[in-house]
């Protein structure tokens, strides 16, 4: 049998002090806990209704589309006015235009028998010069009879130019007054 070992001599455990009662120091005082996100955002609002706060957001977005609604009326009302006032004015306009065309149609329909009725008288004055001038018997009496036809027929062209200014001087006016009014009225219609 073998031979029990003998263990080798254990030190003697260390004496223990007995505690000593010195003033432990005081824990540091609590950090104040950092609130999450959530917790700082809703920290202002602590204490609302949320409801109420809802209530009230409707009740300004239900005013502001209130508001919104009377302006877009208002705009759309103003729009129809304008139109209403430019359709008019443009129709006054295209009367007057319609008038003008009728009245220069009418004017260059009495131009154009104020010149038949000149061209008339010129050739009457042509064809009596020319039966004259035939039955002359000498050479003064001819000439004579042309020195008649001349000054007779620059008066009769004096009269006839002046007949087409006059003419054509109201023409133009009668074709041109209703475009006239037209424009005085229809700019400040618009406007």
């Amino acid at each position: 049998m073998p031979t029990p070992r003998k263990s080798a001599p254990r030190a003697p455990a260390p004496a223990v002090e007995a505690p000593v009662d010195v003033a432990a120091p005081a824990p540091a005082p609590a950090k104040a806990k950092e609130k999450a996100p959530a917790e700082a955002a809703a920290a202002p609002f602590a204490g609302l209704d949320p409801s109420a706060a809802i209530d009230g957001a409707m009740t300004q977005m239900n005013e502001a589309r209130e508001v919104l609604r009377q302006a877009s009326a208002a705009s759309l009302e103003q729009g129809r006015a304008a139109y209403a006032r430019l359709k008019d004015a443009a129709e006054e306009l295209s009367a007057s235009i319609e008038s003008a065309y009728k009245a220069s149609g009418e004017g260059a329909e009495a131009l154009r028998l104020k010149a038949v009725d000149a061209f008339k008288v010129n050739a009457d004055a042509g064809f009596e010069y020319a039966r004259a001038a035939a039955t002359a018997k000498t050479l003064p009496d001819l000439v004579s009879l042309q020195a008649d036809f001349a000054r007779k027929q620059t008066e009769i062209f004096g009269a006839q130019a002046r007949e087409f200014a006059s003419l054509a001087e109201k023409v133009a006016n009668d074709a041109f007054a209703p475009l006239k009014s037209a424009f005085g009225k229809g700019f400040g219609a618009v406007a």
